[in-house]
């Protein structure tokens, strides 16, 4: 299709293609024939750094705009086709277009209004309310208004029936909504614009013609589609510049599938330099994709892949490749990281960045040199995912029905959180330790205070030797919960009193709120980030104008840092010399830079997975995959100095293999791949000098308890950080402190006996029965009373235990020869060492059943305070393993049986016990055999010898999480 203009023949549709570098601006100029002195364009891009490399290239009279961020105004040429199109929208269509969170609050007005009797689809609903909005939003933009009924296509695609009747309500609801407050859905007015407005504006700014230039266009979104389409209909010129190589076809099908689509294109070819000047990088690039693939013939130097064995290690060791390259004089910006998913990714790399600093120095125009910290591209609105931003969004999730509705995981979030002041933030490990025991079932403001007025007895005594985590309380830290639960209620009553009202009412609210709470022990870091989330406060103002209720208000604030608004583009180009620059494969495409580093480039990344359309069922499954290998193209092609490639085996629970793009990768380069174990996480090679660490002072002590030294026995590493962490002893998980009830409650049974020991009717099988469970139903308020965090599920369960231990253990085997309870002792005894020094060795027996033949030590409760619940040997047949040199548990059932045998044995021979039964005989036997072992276990002690002996004993101990390194999130579960 070609037209007349000016006395020569102007072709209408062009596309101009090139293989190699991403053509310059003066050539682009020169070859599109761009010269706003001789006739007009407009230049569109396809991602938002290539309309920043273009910027020269776009006119200012209509492409120009006054930009506002804050309280900051600024001109700003845009370029970038959503940012541009939306600009002309704001022009024509004042104060019309809907924001995005005003369109998540309308919309889930209209799911209340049209779902008003089933409320589980409501709940569905609202929380689909990402994808039902892009459903509506793809309508609009097609200009599909199901009042009128679904169109045939959709309506054989559609997968949920019920959807039938129910989307159109929805979609007309929600437009009513948008109606009453004078707002219309964005893409109907991009629609309506481009129909309408967008070429007789145009032509009446310029005249009878210009020209459309679309750069970077992989495929057409159905807006890019409708201005094309207009565009041809009304006889406007249209030039596409992308890249693209005949010999590369499986690489460049998307390409091609998306321009043989538009009718009567003339096709020109532009001739570029190479983007590399590097052969191995040069061969990579053209040969990618192509159909009978050469290696290249030397090895490849600039190109590596990386095999790490955790993604952890693998993002590490990312940072530590970026700070080599910065010492080799390469500049944040000519560094590209690429990452298929932002969200997985870069806010993992961003904290491990904060722990590992990383400095870059600026050189200066006058020679000097100035330092800063390198950064990563984190929105602002972010930080309300950070401990102080999370304070603000907890306090609009704990206000119910006009009270407080207050969980224990919630409250451990807003005392972390660092906002209620220091003293309270470093009381927040011991609520962690205690909050399953006592805080799991408070809500309500009676039901905290209640708790916490019961737990100031139990805290005013110390009792070091139990490991139940309410024994590290003390009254300070009881009262300090009870004047935060006070503040919260006043605070909260105060922010849902403000009613339906503007946003920035709401916010006004909040800050006087939070500076009426502020302490003043608040430290330096939390004090920056609020300054940075009232930042974007300020921005919330300008973007929500429709009067809000404070749970739409808590709804939006907890939308700023959800994927369904956030801007797409991964760039930014402020300026910043420390910022390093994030892409994804779609906002790389066609830019070039020095190094490329493409992180998680494993089989489920790289290509993406495909995912099928909800909820109409479009089977574009053979697009994904040209829009894949396309998008892998685009890494490669990126890189003019160095393309790194890094994947992981395993993230969490997850396990992945290389994606096959990588394989082939190695294979074209002729490359191996570098495989980093654990092991080679710790790199001494820069280290210039290895200083020599002095002797340990030995820790020689004269007395030792034999429960510690059987931990010991165990697991030396167990033992040093139950001695260095005084919470680790505790069992703080939810699983671990039934067990720890159930002993509890059968040590206040024994107490209970002894006290009433004269009266217990021995001899009497059936009465003493009947005493015993009378005994156990008597104590039980008080052990409710230790564990108020419980709810009657675990309750029920443990008394099941306790019933089963004391009756058809303790009762049924003894209940011939019962004569009484004795209370507990103290007992010792002695090893002696190579210099002929004796050691104490204590223990002590709460309790033991006297009986017609001997005493029997009771192991109830110092078994569930030391060994958690008894163990078995797990099909073990070795006892023992050798760590270090020292000889150790192969498992915790031999630990027990070994403690367990000991205190027996010791107890057997002191009271001259018969030996004619096996387990006596075998006690005793290793009672005597035990002094080489405790002798073995203490020098390893005082050698500062701890090491771990891994094992399945690992899930089941108390400071498995201080061992590990791992985290508790909200929810108590390892991260």
């Amino acid at each position: 299709m070609k037209d007349w203009k000016g006395g020569s023949i102007i072709t209408m549709i062009t596309l101009y293609q090139y293989q190699n570098k991403r053509p310059r601006n003066e050539k682009v100029k020169e070859e599109l024939g761009l010269d706003t002195s001789k006739h007009s364009y407009v230049y569109l891009t396809a991602t938002k750094k290539m309309a920043k490399e273009r910027e020269k290239l776009i006119p200012s009279t209509h492409q120009e705009f006054v930009t506002r961020k804050g309280q900051k105004e600024s001109k700003e040429k845009l370029a970038l086709f959503g940012d541009l199109l939306k600009g002309w929208v704001k022009q024509s269509y004042p104060g019309k277009a809907a924001t995005g969170l005003e369109e998540q609050t309308l919309l889930i007005r209209a799911i209340e209004k049209v779902v008003t009797t089933d409320q589980e689809l409501q709940d569905i609903l609202k929380k689909d309310r990402g994808s039902l909005l892009k459903t509506l939003k793809d309508l609009a933009a097609k200009n599909i208004d199901l009042a009128n009924g679904f169109p045939p296509n959709l309506q054989d695609q559609l997968l949920e029936p019920t959807f039938e009747v129910l989307l159109p309500d929805i979609q007309r609801q929600f437009y009513h909504e948008l109606r009453s407050k004078g707002k219309v859905l964005y893409e109907k007015l991009a629609y309506d614009y481009i129909k309408q407005d967008f070429v007789p504006k145009f032509l009446e700014l310029f005249g009878s013609y210009f020209t459309i230039v679309m750069e970077g266009f992989t495929y057409f979104t159905p807006q890019q589609r409708h201005l094309i389409d207009v565009c041809i209909n009304n006889d406007i010129r249209i030039c596409f510049l992308v890249p693209n190589n005949p010999m590369q076809r499986k690489g460049f099908e998307i390409i091609e599938r998306t321009y043989a689509s538009i009718p009567g294109v003339e096709r020109k070819n532009i001739d570029t330099e190479s983007i590399s000047e590097y052969p191995d990088l040069q061969h990579l690039q053209s040969q990618f994709f192509t159909k009978a693939p050469v290696p290249y013939e030397d090895k490849a130097t600039h190109i590596l892949v990386q095999q790490y064995s955790n993604r952890d290690q693998e993002l590490a060791a990312i940072l530590q490749q970026i700070k080599q390259l910065l010492t080799n004089g390469y500049l944040p910006s000519e560094i590209a990281i690429v990452m298929r998913n932002k969200k997985e990714f870069l806010y993992r790399l961003a904290d491990l960045l904060q722990m590992r600093p990383i400095i870059y120095e600026e050189h200066l125009d006058n020679g000097q040199t100035e330092q800063h910290q390198v950064k990563l591209p984190i929105s602002p609105r972010k930080l309300l995912l950070t401990p102080v931003g999370r304070f603000i969004l907890t306090l609009y999730e704990i206000w119910e029905d006009n009270e407080l509705s207050l969980s224990a995981d919630q409250l451990e979030i807003l005392l972390g959180s660092g906002w209620l002041g220091a003293k309270a933030q470093d009381l927040t490990q011991k609520f962690r330790a205690v909050k399953h025991q006592s805080f799991a079932q408070c809500t309500k403001k009676n039901e905290w205070l209640n708790v916490l007025d019961s737990l100031l007895p139990l805290c005013r005594t110390r009792r070091p030797q139990e490991r139940m985590p309410i024994n590290i309380l003390d009254q300070r830290a009881i009262r300090a919960w009870k004047d935060v639960i006070e503040l919260l209620e006043r605070v909260c009553r105060k922010l849902f009193s403000t009613g339906e009202s503007a946003i920035g009412q709401h916010i006004r609210v909040l800050q006087e709120q939070l500076k009426g709470i502020l302490p003043d022990d608040i430290r330096q870091t939390e004090k920056r980030v609020l300054e940075k989330v009232m930042e974007v406060f300020e921005e919330l103002v300008q973007e929500h104008t429709i009067d809000l209720s404070t749970n739409e208000f808590s709804r939006t604030l907890h939308a700023l840092i959800s994927d369904q608004v956030n801007d797409d583009d991964e760039t930014n180009d402020e300026g910043d010399p420390g910022e390093l620059k994030v892409y994804s494969p779609e906002t790389i495409d066609g830019i070039h830079v020095r190094a490329v580093l493409y992180i998680g480039v494993d089989n489920q990344h790289v290509p993406a997975m495909y995912t099928d359309s909800w909820p109409f069922f479009e089977d574009v499954r053979d697009e994904h995959l040209e829009k894949e290998r396309y998008m892998f193209l685009t890494v490669l092609r990126a890189a003019m100095e160095k393309l790194v490639l890094s994947y992981s085996l395993q993230d969490a629970e997850r396990s992945y293999q290389p994606s096959a793009y990588a394989g082939t990768v190695l294979q074209l380069a002729n490359a191996e791949l570098d495989k980093f174990t654990v092991l080679d996480a710790l790199d001494m090679s820069n280290v210039p000098e290895i200083p020599l660490m002095p002797t340990a002072i030995p820790a020689i002590r004269r007395n030792y308890e034999l429960n510690e030294l059987a931990h010991y026995g165990l697991c030396p590493a167990r033992y040093r950080l139950e001695l260095l962490h005084s919470e680790a002893r505790s069992y703080r998980m939810d699983w671990q402190l039934p067990f720890v009830a159930q002993g509890k409650w059968l040590d206040e049974i024994l107490q209970r006996l002894q006290q009433e020991n004269d009266h217990l009717p021995y001899g009497d099988p059936e009465k003493l029965k009947i005493y015993f469970i009378r005994t156990m139903n008597a104590v039980e308020p008080h052990i409710r009373q230790w564990f108020s965090g419980f709810n009657q599920i675990t309750w029920h369960g443990i008394k099941n235990k306790v019933f089963h231990q004391l009756i058809n253990i303790h009762w049924e085997h003894r209940f011939k020869y019962l004569k009484g309870v004795r209370g507990a002792s103290l007992e010792v005894f002695s090893v002696m060492n190579e210099e002929e020094d004796t050691i104490d060795i204590e223990y002590e027996v709460p309790y033991y059943w006297k009986t017609t033949k001997f005493d029997v030590p009771v192991f109830d409760m110092i078994l569930h305070r030391e060994w958690l619940l008894p163990a078995d040997s797990e099909g073990s047949d070795e006892e023992f393993v050798s760590k270090n040199g020292i000889r150790l548990f192969s498992t915790l059932g031999h630990a027990v049986g070994w403690w367990r045998n000991i205190i027996n044995g010791h107890h057997y021979k002191e009271s001259g016990a018969p030996i004619s039964q096996n387990h006596i005989r075998k006690a005793l036997r290793v009672f005597h055999e035990a002094p080489d072992l405790i002798i073995e276990w203490i020098s390893g002690i005082e050698g500062d010898k701890f090491p771990k002996n891994e094992g399945t004993h690992c899930n089941k101990c108390p400071v498995r999480m201080e061992c590990l390194g791992i985290a508790l999130d909200e929810e108590g579960t390892e991260e």
